[in-house]
C-alpha cells in the first residue's frame, strides 16, 4: 500500500454538506478541527487487494 499525497477538493465542504455528511469537523475550543481528510489518497497492488483485503471482506 502507497499512501500518496494529494490536494483537496476546494469545494469538499460544500460537496459533503450537499449529500447530508455534515459532521466533517469537530468544535475544539473556538476552533474546528476538519473530521474528513482529503489531503492523501491510497493505492493497493492486485495482490495486496486480492491476498489482505478480499479474504477479511469474506469474514
Amino acid at each position: 500500500m502507497r499512501r500518496i499525497a494529494v490536494d483537496p477538493r476546494g469545494d469538499w465542504r460544500e460537496r459533503a454538506d450537499a449529500i447530508g455528511f455534515v459532521y466533517h469537523g469537530t468544535a475544539v475550543g473556538d476552533a474546528i478541527e476538519p473530521y474528513w481528510d482529503e489531503s492523501a489518497a491510497y493505492a493497493f497492488t492486485l495482490a495486496e487487494i486480492e491476498e489482505d483485503l478480499e479474504p477479511a471482506a469474506e469474514q
